[in-house]
C-alpha cells in the first residue's frame, strides 16, 4: 500500500480519536451515573464506553466514505497500482513527462493540505464545534483528492489508450520500413549484377578490341611479308616451320632417334629453301644447340603424345650457308572440337560491295589464323576448300540483308593441326547457308 492511503487512513482514524474523546465526555457522564458493565469498575465501564463510541462513530465515518464512493476505494485501495501504471506509461511516453509531473505536483499539494488537516484535527480538542468543523474541511479536502484521483485514472485511460496506438504505428512504421529496405536491398542486387553485367562486357568488349587490333597487325605483317617475299630474295622467314611431327616413345633409346628423324626433315627443307635445285642433300646446314636436342629428348621419353617441331630463327636469303633454328614441344591435345566457333563477322550484303566482303572474310580467316595460334595449334594455316568458298561468296553477294558469318572448325582439331573451317551463314540466329570444309587448298 502506497503512502497516499495510508495518510488518508490515519487522518480518519485520528479524527475517530478525536471523536472518541468526545465519546469520553459521555462516558464521564455515565460514570457519574455509576453504570458497571462485565464486571468492571464504574469509572472503567465509562471509559470503555467512551473508546467504543469513538471507534463506532469511526469506523462508521469509514464505512459510509467508502460505501458512497467509489472512487475513494479504488484511491485508497488501487494508488499503488494506479501509480505503477503512471510510472510504466512514462517509460513509453517521454513527451507526457511534463504531464505527470504535473499530476505529481497535484498529489504533492493534496498531501501538503492532508498535513494541514492533521493539524487542524488537533485543534478539535478544544471543543466538539471546532472537531465537526475541521470534520467538514476535512470532507471538503477528502472530496477534491477524489476529483484528483477520479481526473488521474482518467488521465492514465487515455495514457494507456495513446501508448495503444502509438504502438500500432509503430509496428505499421516497422512494417513499412523492413518493406523499403526489401525493396532497396533487390534495387541493390538487381544493379549491382548489372554493372557487374557491364564490367564483363566492357572487359570483352577490351579484349575484343584488343584481339581484332592484334589481328589486325598479324594480317598486315603477314601482307608485308608477302609483299618481301614477291620484292626480295627471302627464301626462309623468322618463325617458319620446317619440319614437325607427333611421336609416342615407348622406350628411353627411341627419342634420340626420333628426334634426329626430325632434324633431318628440316635440315632438307632448308637446303631446299635457301638452295633451290642444290645436289649436295646430306650437308648439314640447320644449327641446334645441343642442350636444346638433350632437353627434348627427356621431355618426351614419358609415353605420352607430343608435337614436336623445328622453326627458323631469323629471316635467310638464297645462298644461306646455315639456318639457325629452334625446336618446340608439347601434347598432341584437342584445341577445337568438330563444330566450335572460331571467329565471327557481320556483313550486310546489300550495302557492301564484293570487295568489301572479300576483304571481310579475309580478316574473319587471319583472325581464326590468329586463334589457331592462341590455341596452341602447330601452324596457323586454315584451309578450306577455295570452290566451296567462291560458291559461299556468291551466296553472301545474293542475299540482301544482314548476315552472321561464323568460322567453325570443320572436325575435331589437335595441336598438330591444320585447321579445317566451315562458314555458316545466319540471320537473327537461324542458319541461312553454309559450306562445306576439306583440306585441298590453306590461307
Amino acid at each position: 500500500m502506497s503512502i497516499a492511503p495510508i495518510v488518508l487512513v490515519t487522518a480518519i482514524v485520528i479524527l475517530g480519536g478525536v471523536i472518541a474523546t468526545v465519546g469520553d465526555r459521555l462516558g464521564s457522564r455515565v460514570g457519574k451515573a455509576r453504570l458497571s458493565l462485565f464486571n468492571l469498575r464504574p469509572r472503567q465501564t465509562a471509559v470503555l464506553i467512551t473508546i467504543l463510541t469513538g471507534l463506532t462513530i469511526s469506523a462508521s465515518t469509514l464505512g459510509v466514505l467508502f460505501a458512497s464512493s467509489k472512487e475513494l476505494r479504488d484511491g485508497v485501495f488501487k494508488l499503488a497500482k494506479i501509480k505503477q501504471e503512471l510510472r510504466h506509461s512514462g517509460q513509453d511516453l517521454e513527451r507526457l513527462q511534463a504531464r505527470q509531473q504535473g499530476m505529481i505536483r497535484q498529489l504533492e499539494r493534496s498531501r501538503t493540505e492532508e498535513l494541514i488537516a492533521q493539524k487542524a484535527l488537533r485543534t478539535t480538542n478544544l471543543s466538539l464545534s471546532q472537531a465537526r468543523q475541521q470534520q467538514r474541511v476535512t470532507a471538503t479536502v477528502l472530496a477534491k483528492t477524489l476529483r484528483q484521483f477520479s481526473l488521474v485514472a482518467r488521465q492514465t485511460l487515455a495514457l494507456h489508450q495513446e501508448i495503444h496506438r502509438l504502438k500500432q504505428e509503430q509496428l505499421s512504421l516497422v512494417q513499412q520500413r523492413n518493406q523499403v529496405r526489401s525493396e532497396i536491398a533487390q534495387r541493390d542486387q538487381a544493379l549491382a549484377a548489372r554493372e557487374a553485367h557491364l564490367v564483363a562486357l566492357q572487359h570483352q568488349q577490351a579484349r575484343l578490341e584488343s584481339q581484332i587490333v592484334q589481328v589486325e597487325h598479324e594480317y598486315d605483317l603477314v601482307s608485308q611479308g608477302y609483299q618481301d617475299l614477291l620484292q626480295g630474295n627471302i627464301a626462309v622467314q623468322r618463325g617458319q616451320l620446317l619440319s614437325a611431327g607427333v611421336l609416342k616413345i615407348t622406350s628411353p633409346q627411341e627419342a634420340p632417334l626420333a628426334i634426329d628423324q626430325i632434324l633431318q626433315v628440316a635440315n632438307a627443307k632448308a637446303l631446299q629453301l635457301v638452295r633451290p635445285g642444290t645436289s649436295t642433300v646430306g650437308e648439314q646446314i640447320i644449327q641446334i644447340p645441343q642442350q636444346e636436342v638433350e632437353h627434348l629428348i627427356q621431355v618426351i621419353s614419358d609415353g605420352r603424345d607430343y608435337v614436336v617441331s623445328i622453326h627458323s630463327l631469323g629471316n635467310y636469303i638464297v645462298g644461306a650457308k646455315e639456318v639457325q633454328v629452334g625446336a618446340e614441344v608439347s601434347l598432341n591435345q584437342l584445341v577445337f572440337s568438330q563444330g566450335a566457333l572460331i571467329a565471327s563477322t557481320t556483313i550486310d550484303a546489300s550495302q557492301t560491295s564484293p570487295d568489301q566482303v572479300l576483304k571481310k572474310l579475309n580478316l574473319l580467316f587471319a583472325y581464326s589464323q590468329f586463334r589457331a595460334r592462341q590455341g596452341g595449334l602447330l601452324t596457323d594455316t586454315v584451309q578450306i576448300d577455295t570452290n566451296v568458298l567462291a560458291n559461299f561468296i556468291k551466296q553472301v553477294q545474293q542475299y540482301q540483308g544482314r548476315l552472321q558469318i561464323q568460322a567453325v572448325a570443320a572436325k575435331p582439331t589437335y595441336t598438330i593441326g591444320p585447321l579445317q573451317i566451315s562458314l555458316v551463314a545466319l540471320h537473327n540466329g537461324q542458319v541461312v547457308f553454309r559450306s562445306q570444309a576439306t583440306a585441298s587448298d590453306s590461307l
